[in-house]
C-alpha cells in the first residue's frame, strides 16, 4: 500500500516589533517553534513582515519562488497588521495552495471563508477596543 507523505515543512512568519506590535521577535520565534514543534511541524525559514501595514515584500518575495513548504505560521494576527491590507497576499497564498496558521489564535487560514472569518474578528477586536460596554451587541449587528 503506497503511503501519502505530507509536507510537513512550513515558514515562520515574524511581524517587526513597533508601537502597533510590541512582540519581539525572539518571543514570536519561540511561540512560532514550540506550536511547529507539537505538531510535528518543521520550521526551515523565517520570514520577516515589513512594520508598515501593507507592505509584505520578503512573504510576497517567497511566494513567487514557490517554495516547498505547506505554508507558513505566524504568531498571531496582529502579525498581519491592518488584515483589509494583507488580503491580497492571504489571496495569494491560498492560490499557490499554501496555508497559514496563526498560532495564538490557534487559525488555520486554508480558504477564502477562512480570510471573511479573519476579518471579522478583526473588526470585531477593533469595535470591541473601542467601545467594550457594547461588544454583545455589536457582535450580534455583524453576525
Amino acid at each position: 500500500m503506497d503511503q501519502i507523505l505530507i509536507n510537513n515543512k512550513f515558514m515562520s512568519l515574524i511581524g517587526n516589533k513597533g508601537k502597533n506590535f510590541p512582540i519581539p521577535h525572539t518571543l514570536q520565534g519561540l511561540a512560532i517553534h514550540d506550536f511547529a514543534s507539537r505538531k510535528n511541524y518543521k520550521i526551515v525559514y523565517n520570514v520577516i513582515r515589513q512594520a508598515k501595514d501593507g507592505e509584505f515584500l520578503f512573504f510576497d518575495q517567497r511566494l513567487n519562488e514557490l517554495p516547498d513548504v505547506r505554508g507558513f505560521i505566524a504568531y498571531s494576527s496582529e502579525t498581519l497588521g491592518n488584515i483589509f491590507l494583507a488580503r491580497s497576499y492571504l489571496e495569494k497564498m491560498i492560490k499557490k495552495n499554501y496555508v497559514l496558521w496563526l498560532v495564538t489564535e490557534n487559525f488555520l487560514i486554508e480558504n477564502y471563508n477562512d480570510i471573511d472569518k479573519l476579518e471579522d474578528s478583526y473588526v470585531i477586536k477593533k469595535i470591541s477596543k473601542l467601545n467594550s460596554d457594547n461588544f454583545d451587541q455589536i457582535y450580534d449587528l455583524i453576525h
